[in-house]
């Protein structure tokens, strides 16, 4: 599982934006989605750019009211994140 982990880490993301706007998109509507209380965890899986879109997703989500973690998948070219709320 390091190994997984290291590789994509070295990994660059894909430099343009939209290869990964549609995943961005997912993580802030599933930040909504715990933010307005209907679900206290969500998980968005197989992200191809997890990563990339974790770090620019974390301060939306910290304003929101929730964190953002990352989750290493079987395939080392795949992230899952999961959004929960920040207990009080």
């Amino acid at each position: 599982m390091e190994a997984a982990i290291a590789m994509h880490d070295a990994a660059d993301p894909d430099p343009d934006p939209e290869a990964w706007a549609g995943e961005e998109r997912l993580v802030r509507e599933a930040v909504l989605l715990v933010a307005s209380g209907v679900t206290p965890r969500v998980v968005v899986a197989g992200l191809a750019h997890g990563e990339a879109v974790r770090d620019r997703c974390t301060r939306f989500a910290l304003e929101s009211g929730a964190r953002l973690r990352s989750l290493a998948t079987s395939r080392g070219d795949r992230f899952d994140i999961v959004v929960e709320t920040i207990s009080a």
